[in-house]
This record gives C-alpha cells, structure tokens and sequence, in this order.
C-alpha cells in the first residue's frame, strides 16, 4: 500500500514539474538523480527515460524530436 501511494505522489510532481519544462529546475534535479540525464536549461523533448537512457548529458537549447 505505501508503495502505490508514494508512485502515485511521484506521479502527481512529475505531472506538475512538466507544465513548464523550459524551465523546471526541480524537474531537471530529478531526472539527473533518478535517470542519470542531465538535462540543460530551455531544452525540452528528452524527459522520458525509455529514449534517453542515462549516463547522458544534454546542453541548453536543444530540442528533441
């Protein structure tokens, strides 16, 4: 039961964190800790694991298709 509950509270700050991934630093902070990726500010398209599988570091301004 605690596990369902702590994905369901990670889920609902991921939801909230990606309203603004330009610049969510909170966001970038988890993917690098969780992920491995470390994303650079204003980039957007790389915030999903099963594409971009970590260690990889991404720079600013980028945008992924």
């Amino acid at each position: 039961m605690r596990r369902l509950v702590g994905r369901a509270v990670e889920k609902a700050r991921l939801w909230r964190w990606q309203r603004d991934p330009f610049r969510s630093l909170a966001l970038r902070r988890w993917f690098r800790e969780r992920y491995r990726v470390d994303v650079g500010l204003y980039s957007y398209g790389c915030f999903d694991p099963w594409r971009m599988p970590g260690p990889l570091v991404i720079g600013r301004y980028c945008s992924i298709a």
